[in-house]
């Protein structure tokens, strides 16, 4: 099938993606339009893959949906720069503060991690399944844990000197 006849099949389900995309969407805190954009271009790029005889158009969309969801979580983490963290104003009876003292803290850890490591503290502080684990590193979860708690190892004998 066709990306034209790709686009069809699910423009004609639009009101179903915009359901699914405003459920993930408000979930995870994220912008609805933006998501639905996302899960709609990834409907249409996967549509090869989508068999009617196994599944409902909106069990495939769920589907989908959850891994849009973990590849934004993902982008977004590792985007983040916590450099862009500013101290806010001396009113703010200390939150500026321990802001910018975790933002030193976040910095320091990512100095002196690898990015395998670093990747994995981001992808499983943003909440990720084991299953989304699984799926982004390509490996299994106790793996992605191994990766933490080693570099939490080095960290603390490295603090300790």
């Amino acid at each position: 099938m066709g990306t034209d006849n790709a686009w069809l099949f699910w423009l004609n389900h639009v009101e179903m993606v915009e359901k699914v995309s405003a459920r993930f969407a408000l979930d995870a805190a994220l912008d609805v339009d933006d998501f639905k954009q996302e899960l709609l271009l990834r409907l249409v790029r996967r549509h090869h893959a989508y068999d009617q005889t196994k599944c409902r158009p909106v069990t495939w969309a769920w589907w989908q949906a959850r891994a849009v969801r973990s590849a934004i979580r993902t982008r977004d983490l590792l985007l983040f720069d916590p450099a862009t963290i500013e101290p806010r104003a001396a009113t703010d009876n200390g939150a500026g503060k321990r802001r910018l003292e975790a933002a030193v803290g976040i910095s320091w850890v990512r100095s002196r991690a690898t990015s395998l490591e670093w990747n994995s503290i981001c992808v499983r502080a943003s909440g990720a399944t084991e299953n989304e684990l699984e799926t982004i590193f390509d490996c299994s979860p106790v793996t992605v844990r191994r990766r933490i708690k080693r570099l939490a190892n080095r960290l603390e004998k490295s603090h300790a000197k």
